[in-house]
């Protein structure tokens, strides 16, 4: 033996070693000689620590939009495809890196050396987790702070319904329609800031109804005939939308309930649909009573519809 400890420790995986040990029992490689090898151990990196890196890189990249849209509603909204989209993608990359890890720690341990790539399977095993707390902890606090909004949204639409009862009752059990009974739908209103109904909707024949109307029209009767506040119309969760305030459009001194419908972009300042007032079978206060009425703005929400005429 040229050394006392040469035998004792693997110049490979440096495991210890009896001195009197013919092969070394972590490698399983035979000893020719003091502190040799029958062979040279062909160490290489696990490719299970590899790909379990690379999902944990997946994982925090796929991680940042949401991570965005939670700092600055205005530049990506939380509630979009993208982000939902990017979070489950984020999610399944780091559980598939957490299983990688976890097998590239198995494989590393039962190799003898041969297997190397604990670091890059320790980032795979730690990254995830984190990511997928941070992600947990994110959305109990948006459920949280959606709680007390979803309550004042749907006090808001309860006071809706309460007025179009009392506007119903003024107008034959008939609920709100902007343009009259032969109205059709249009986008926007000729000129929500007319002078006269006439102007407003574009009305040849104003015994006829024979204008063009928008669904914010027919629920901005609210605001000019049941005294509806025009910030009951906005959700506290509906990114981007507005009170509708007159003064912002130029329009002087005039009253809301002097005007036509919720300025030249309506959307903006008006969270709800509405059921579609137009055509042959328009809701009544006589209808099925699990017809919906009015609900929760979506991205079908008819005022954003491009195939509507303009």
């Amino acid at each position: 033996m040229e050394d006392g400890n040469t035998r004792k420790h693997c110049p490979n995986c440096n495991r210890q070693n009896p001195d009197d040990a013919r092969f070394y029992n972590a490698c399983g490689r035979a000893l020719t000689a003091a502190g040799q090898t029958s062979g040279k151990v062909k160490v290489k990196i696990s490719e299970a620590a590899v790909a379990s890196f690379v999902c944990s890189l997946l994982a925090f990249a796929c991680f940042l939009p949401g991570l965005i849209a939670a700092v600055d509603p205005g530049v990506l909204n939380p509630s979009s495809g993208l982000v939902n989209d990017v979070a489950c993608v984020s999610i399944l990359a780091g559980v598939v890196g957490l299983i990688l890890a976890i097998a590239a720690f198995s494989s590393i341990s039962r190799s003898g050396g041969r297997l190397a790539g604990r670091g890059s399977a320790t980032l795979g095993a730690v990254i995830p987790p984190v990511l997928i707390l941070v992600l947990f902890w994110h959305n109990i606090g948006r459920w949280y702070a959606t709680v007390p909004e979803r309550m004042v949204c749907g006090v808001n639409l309860s006071g809706l319904g309460k007025a179009m009862l009392a506007y119903s009752n003024d107008y034959d059990n008939k609920l709100p329609r902007a343009a009259g009974p032969g109205g059709r739908l249009v986008a926007r209103l000729p000129w929500w800031a007319a002078d006269n109904r006439e102007d407003a909707y574009g009305l040849t024949d104003p015994k006829a109804g024979d204008g063009r109307a928008s669904v914010s029209a027919s629920l901005y009767l609210l605001v000019k005939y049941s005294e509806v506040m025009p910030k009951q119309f906005v959700c506290n969760g509906d990114y981007g939308t507005t009170e509708f305030k007159p003064g912002d459009y130029g329009t002087g001194n005039r009253d809301v309930i002097e005007l036509w419908d919720f300025g030249p972009n309506p959307p903006i300042h008006c969270s709800y649909s509405y059921h579609m007032p137009y055509g042959p079978y328009p809701l009544t206060t006589s209808s099925e009573p699990g017809m919906a009425v009015a609900a929760d703005r979506t991205d079908s929400l008819l005022l954003n519809d491009p195939a509507i005429p303009r």
